[in-house]
């Protein structure tokens, strides 16, 4: 399971990535029943963890279970940053929605920051 990108699991994979991960009082609300797979898991931010519909009330279940997901969305963006066009024969994938996303919160904080150091 592990060996194939995170965007491309599926609820059984995200569920067995959280057994294996010591989350596995989550993978019920999280798999059975919003339905989480790859994809979902890596738009997930810690928000998401807190609020409704999930509102998982333990803080530092919230913080190691965030911090595993934005590892996996670092990954990811790594995997993407090596690929110039997308995967989907020139249609975007929400995979590719991602890199994209990504890469323009990247460009516009370096843009920021370049602008502030003209002076």
């Amino acid at each position: 399971m592990y060996s194939t990108s995170a965007s491309t699991w599926t609820c059984s994979d995200v569920e067995q990535w959280l057994i294996h991960n010591g989350f596995q009082q989550y993978s019920k609300i999280l798999c059975d029943k919003h339905k989480i797979d790859g994809k979902a898991l890596l738009l997930l931010n810690e928000d998401d963890l807190k609020t409704p519909p999930l509102q998982l009330h333990i803080l530092g279940d919230i913080k190691r279970l965030y911090l595993l997901i934005s590892t996996l969305q670092t990954n990811q963006t790594s995997e993407y940053d090596s690929i110039d066009t997308f995967k989907t024969n020139g249609k975007p994938s929400s995979g590719d929605f991602i890199h994209l996303r990504r890469r323009n919160i990247r460009s516009k904080k370096k843009r920021t920051i370049s602008r502030f150091h003209r002076y």
